[in-house]
């Protein structure tokens, strides 16, 4: 069976995305990236935004792909870079992706590091799936919600493997279904706030909602994990019909599944025996993270590799 290099969020630090793919035995040869044992990296997305060589990581994530060493993933990042990048059809704004200051503030490096080349990977980053399955294990940027990710793995299929200006359209229109698959799939269910919590967000963004940690559902009534922003009073769930965690499938047929996109900060480990987020916050001196998969059917913080920023 072949193993895969499962790894998260590398936000264009491409000298640290070397140093992990060393560090896992992958070597350079003729300019092409491989693995003597013949294993694969599944990248779970956010390859842009924030960090200082963007194309240099694009470049690495793009080599392996094509030289057959790896498959790579959409994440939010490269869905809002490509809905920035596509003027709206409609009234109120100019783009898909209003360019406002904070969203610019967000995509400036991108843009300024890309410069001339932006078009090109604009294009690479419309044949990005929204999710990887295989040998037992699947990969989502944020969450598997079954619904959501068939949705759009089926736009992308119809497609021709690629997404379209109309999908883009449809995606960034509030009141459309594909909007709210995009949400949860790549960005993450949340829930709204009681009007007298809030909080500032890494990006110093004052926010009214947050994330749930929806790989652990709880009980109707008991308190909603807010793995992602752990400082927050407890906050019950909500009543029945309004329940924004994903179906839950039972644990004896579920997948092992992979994601990023939760700048988890403590010692990489398992969240689950069948969730294992890898983003460990490298674009905030955190680490650079993957784990080792080779079949099994519940994680093991053992299969945990990383290279540590701070």
């Amino acid at each position: 069976m072949t193993g895969y290099d499962f790894i998260g969020d590398i936000h264009g630090h491409h000298d640290v995305l070397v140093a992990l793919l060393e560090k896992l035995g992958y070597r350079l040869n003729g300019g092409a990236w491989s693995h003597s044992e013949g294993r694969r990296v599944v990248f779970l997305g956010d390859y842009i935004d924030r960090g200082p060589k963007i194309v240099e990581t694009l470049s690495v994530v793009r080599g392996l792909v094509e030289a057959g060493a790896a498959h790579a993933i959409l994440g939010n990042h490269e869905f809002n870079f490509l809905a920035w990048n596509t003027p709206w059809n409609g009234a109120g704004r100019d783009w898909c992706r209003g360019h406002t200051a904070g969203r610019r503030k967000q995509v400036q490096e991108t843009l300024d590091q890309l410069g001339g080349q932006t078009a090109p990977w604009l294009e690479w980053m419309r044949t990005l799936p929204p999710s990887w399955e295989g040998n037992g294990a699947r990969a989502v940027h944020a969450c598997w919600s079954s619904p959501d990710v068939a949705r759009l793995s089926e736009v992308y299929s119809t497609a021709g493997g690629c997404w379209t200006e109309e999908f883009l359209q449809k995606a960034s229109e509030p009141t459309h279904i594909l909007y709210h698959a995009v949400e949860r799939a790549l960005k993450g269910p949340e829930i709204a706030l009681p009007p007298e919590i809030a909080y500032q967000d890494k990006e110093g963004t004052r926010r009214r909602n947050a994330r749930i940690a929806w790989w652990n559902p709880p009980q109707l009534g008991q308190p909603i994990g807010t793995q992602t922003v752990p400082r927050l009073p407890a906050v019950t769930t909500p009543l029945p019909h309004a329940d924004p965690w994903p179906d839950a499938e039972e644990p004896e047929v579920a997948k092992l599944t992979f994601f990023g996109h939760y700048w988890m900060s403590d010692a990489p480990a398992p969240l689950g025996p069948k969730s294992v987020c890898l983003d460990y916050s490298v674009a905030k001196g955190g680490a650079l993270c993957a784990y080792r998969y080779d079949g099994e059917s519940t994680a093991s913080g053992d299969k945990m590799v990383w290279i540590d920023t701070a």
